[in-house]
């Protein structure tokens, strides 16, 4: 062993710098998930689909899970100025993973294999690769879309907006979030009102670690106004 091991060594106060959160941004498409990830300090996205042509961001298109290692290995070994990661969408990057665990295993769907061994593996690639970014400092905003899911119960019957992942996979994103924000709109009479829901409730999936953004419920569709709950490091 390299020296003795120090318990508490690794301990730090709360953590309220924009760039060393991970965000998990859902909604329908179009709505403005990308554009507000675009304003985030130092931004670089792994463009896993199009959908930047009018951002003006940095990045570099992801075409297979290797690219993405390759993509994660640069931020992580450090080097650069970038200090938050986004991810667009993470629905193709989950279908990249699978991919990839499926030609290295020899099968042809994470299903083939018994005891759901799969789609576990695909699972723990994904938690692996993002658990290492964000242990390196870089903040990480997932993108991914919105699905309506109609909820029937002994009592009601309603319709609730959660994300288009579902299973294993979307516990792994949802569980490595301090932030799980909906991008929503309101008619306010012919208006169109954007906003971001920061509380959940039975008709949407929505949640914060950070109390006070937990607590404000819904915030405005700004960089501005997300930012505000947040200290930001020069």
């Amino acid at each position: 062993m390299a020296g003795p091991f120090v318990l508490g060594s690794d301990s730090e106060g709360v953590v309220t710098d924009i760039s060393k959160q991970i965000f998990l941004l859902y909604g329908r498409p179009k709505i403005g998930k990308s554009d507000l990830a675009s304003k985030f300090p130092g931004v670089i996205f792994a463009a896993t689909e199009p959908g930047t042509k009018y951002l003006g961001v940095k990045k570099n298109n992801i075409l297979t899970w290797v690219d993405f290692l390759y993509f994660s290995k640069a931020i992580i070994d450090g080097g650069h100025t970038y200090k938050n990661m986004c991810i667009d969408t993470v629905d193709v990057l989950v279908k990249l993973a699978s991919d990839y665990i499926c030609e290295k295993n020899g099968i042809g769907h994470p299903g083939d294999m018994p005891m759901g061994k799969g789609w576990a593996l695909v699972t723990d690639e994904i938690r692996k690769v993002l658990n290492k970014v964000s242990m390196c400092g870089v903040g990480i905003i997932m993108i991914t879309h919105s699905k309506d899911y109609e909820i029937v119960t002994r009592k009601e019957k309603f319709t609730k907006m959660d994300l288009a992942l579902s299973g294993q996979n979307k516990m792994v994103v949802e569980n490595l979030s301090d932030h799980i924000l909906l991008i929503d709109s309101a008619m306010d009479g012919d208006n169109e009102v954007r906003f971001i829901r920061t509380q959940g409730s039975k008709f949407w999936n929505a949640g914060s670690r950070c109390p006070e953004l937990q607590e404000a419920g819904t915030i405005a569709l700004s960089y501005e106004a997300l930012s505000g709950y947040f200290t930001k490091e020069d």
